[in-house]
């Protein structure tokens, strides 16, 4: 890094079969990027030109740009609850392109208890806004998850999405409070907005930054697809800790067969013994 907190990344790239190579220098200040690239030759030395070019350049530019590699939640939650509709807009379409962690909690929880049915979309922006906790694993956050869950009352894609979300932090205490939930009030199996079985389709940005020839930086979300059914298989030493208190919905139609699976899939990694079910099927 220079002085002026300007980072710099120098590289080339070349094949072991030519003698032709791309060098290339790239300089970063205030959230401009500036490329420098040539294309050289391993039997000559570059020209004079090229060596004061690349050992002088210096971004002396005023323009700011935003800088990729610092946190945005502090920039998206001040257009979130901008009066400005334009900016507000803009924050809500891109709620699910942002990384969030602990510290973002507060307005998280401050952002989803201000949506109303006033929101354009409302539902289906509150469950962007619920899904965002699965990224901040915390105890005050799976407790909220809980709450929201609970709040939803027949808003059974609310209450699916709290579910998943909860189960995707993949700690202990996590799957204690989604344990709770499902002994107290287990939603039901089945339905969804559209119909049939529920499956869900978020996206978890994992800050993995791209940038394109021209220098622009955009992010590249990791995506996943499926139910708060399905996230019980993702972490089954955390679920064979809960099974024995949800094994009670086998004698739920809508679980039966879920809880079939699940359970067959936790005997298979022999992280259950048949002592820990054997009372519920007849001998």
């Amino acid at each position: 890094n220079l002085p002026n907190k300007t980072r710099v990344l120098e590289y080339e790239l070349g094949d072991p079969r030519s003698s032709r190579f791309v060098r290339s220098k790239v300089f970063i200040r205030d959230g401009i990027f500036y490329h420098l690239k040539t294309e050289g030759d391993t039997i000559s030395k570059p020209s004079d030109f090229i060596t004061s070019f690349f050992e002088t350049f210096t971004p002396i530019d005023t323009v700011k740009g935003i800088d990729p590699l610092e946190k945005k939640s502090t920039v998206f939650f001040e257009d979130f609850f901008s009066t400005d509709t334009i900016r507000h807009k803009k924050a809500v379409k891109n709620v699910m392109q942002l990384t969030f962690d602990s510290t973002d909690f507060p307005n998280l929880k401050r952002a989803i208890k201000s949506l109303n049915w006033n929101e354009k979309k409302y539902l289906d922006v509150k469950k962007d806004f619920v899904w965002q906790l699965a990224q901040v694993k915390s105890k005050e956050a799976a407790d909220y998850l809980k709450e929201i869950y609970f709040a939803a009352g027949d808003t059974v894609d609310l209450q699916y999405t709290s579910l998943e979300a909860l189960l995707n932090h993949r700690t202990s205490y996590a799957f204690e409070v989604f344990r709770d939930i499902m002994i107290t009030d287990p939603p039901v199996l089945g339905v969804g907005s559209s119909g049939g079985y529920y499956r869900s389709n978020r996206t978890i940005s994992s800050n993995f930054l791209l940038s394109d020839f021209d220098g622009e930086v955009y992010s590249t979300p990791y995506s996943r697809t499926g139910s708060f059914i399905d996230d019980l298989d993702d972490s089954l030493q955390l679920t064979a800790g809960i099974i024995k208190d949800l094994m009670p919905l086998m004698n739920v139609n809508d679980y039966e067969r879920t809880m079939m699976r699940l359970l067959s899939t936790l005997v298979d990694s022999n992280l259950v013994e048949a002592k820990d079910y054997e009372m519920y099927f007849q001998k």
